[in-house]
This record gives structure tokens, sequence and C-alpha cells, in this order.
């Protein structure tokens, strides 16, 4: 089973994000199944899922199961939810959404593989988490050679825990270009939602102990090669 959380406040962004993962996991319609409280989420609503669970274990295929605004869930409620992680039923995908991650447990988070969904707009003093720096890091990786990207890869093949950061810096990244098209207008949509399900791949294999190196090299490799005006 994979969990995914998707942290914003851009409904329009989590929603893309929400398909570009039906996609990766080939989730077909029929198998999704969407969650979301008028006020929050509370005890119940997590046994219904949980008894949901169950009754469609024999599911053909992956499905996916989205519980909206899981930041307004009760504590109750995110115990039982636990419970959930703890047994994970087969070929499952979870995906929350939240504004903030800040009224989450602990517990619930370390379970969850965190897409920030919002790009990271803030400028540090040296400008580096700019939105065109971001992208000029892209550009700069998409336009390398075969060598020069596996040069570029053993910078972040240290330890999982680098590479891992690598993953969410180029998610965001990706994101930040694709709900901002002016910054990258020579790349489509298409080639971007390539991308970011190449970086999401990535991130599961390095979650799965596959080799940290074998990942970062495959994933850099496998980027369309464009050279930028």
């Amino acid at each position: 089973m994979e969990t995914f959380l998707i942290l914003g406040s851009n409904l329009k962004i989590k929603q893309d994000v929400i398909e570009t993962l039906k996609k990766q996991f080939q989730v077909h319609a029929n198998y999704c199944y969407e969650y979301q409280s008028e006020t929050s989420v509370g005890i119940d609503m997590i046994r219904n899922i949980r008894k949901s669970l169950l009754v469609g274990s024999g599911t053909v295929g992956n499905r996916m199961i989205i519980i909206h605004d899981f930041d307004t869930a009760t504590f109750e409620a995110q115990n039982a939810f636990l419970k959930i992680l703890e047994e994970p039923p087969v070929r499952t995908i979870i995906v929350l959404t939240a504004k903030s991650k800040n009224l989450l447990l602990s517990t619930v988070l370390s379970r969850c593989q965190i897409i920030q969904s919002q790009p990271n707009n803030s400028v540090s003093k040296s400008g580096e988490n700019s939105p065109e720096t971001q992208l000029l890091d892209l550009k700069r990786i998409m336009a390398m050679s075969p060598g020069e990207r596996l040069q570029e890869a053993s910078l972040y093949t240290k330890t999982r825990e680098d590479a891992l950061k690598y993953t969410d810096h180029m998610t965001d990244t990706i994101h930040c270009c694709l709900h901002n098209h002016n910054l990258t207008p020579e790349l489509s949509p298409q080639t971007l939602t390539i991308l970011l399900s190449k970086t999401l791949a990535a991130r599961q294999y390095l979650k799965a102990n596959v080799s940290v190196k074998a990942t970062i090299d495959i994933l850099l490799l496998g980027f369309p090669r464009q050279k930028f005006a």
C-alpha cells in the first residue's frame, strides 16, 4: 500500500496531483473513492472507510481512497486511521489532503509520502528557493549529456536521506512549473507531467530501499534532453 499526504491550500493543484497519482498507479475511475466531511473528519468516517476496505479486498487492480481535509481529523479519528496504516490492505493507494501538517500526529506523518502541492514561493536571502532558481535547476539538468547527468546524480546519492530530499526538491520544482506556466513555456504540461510521474516513482523506490545510486541515476537519465534558449 502507498499513502500520500498532499499539502497546500490550492484545490486545483491538489486535484492535479491526485490525477497524476491515478495515472501513475493505473487506478480506474470506478475504483476511486473520495471522502469529505462538512465539518471535521471523525471516528465514524474512518470506521466506515475501514469497513469499505475490508469489503472491497477482492477488487481487481488498484483502488484509491481519498480523504480530503485530513487536518480536520480528530485525535481519535487519526488514531483509528493509524490502525489502517498498520494493517495495510492490498492494492490500495490512500491519498490524504490537508492545508497543513501541523495538526497531524507524527505517527501518521511518518507513514505518508508528503507532496507539497503549493509551490514554495518564499525567497531566501540568496534567492535559492525562488521559482526562477528552481526552474534553472530543471533546465540545467535537461540540457545535460548523459555523462553530465550521472555526475550531477552523484551529488545526491551519498545517503538515502539526501536522495529523498532531492526528489522532494524536484517535485516542488515541477509543480512550480506546472502552475506557473509563464516560467517555462518551452515545456508542455504533458512533458512536465511525465517528469513529475518519474520523480514520484523514484521517491517510491527510495522508500522501498532500492539502490540509491541506481534510482537517482535512472531518474536523471530518464528526463528528456532539451536545449533552452
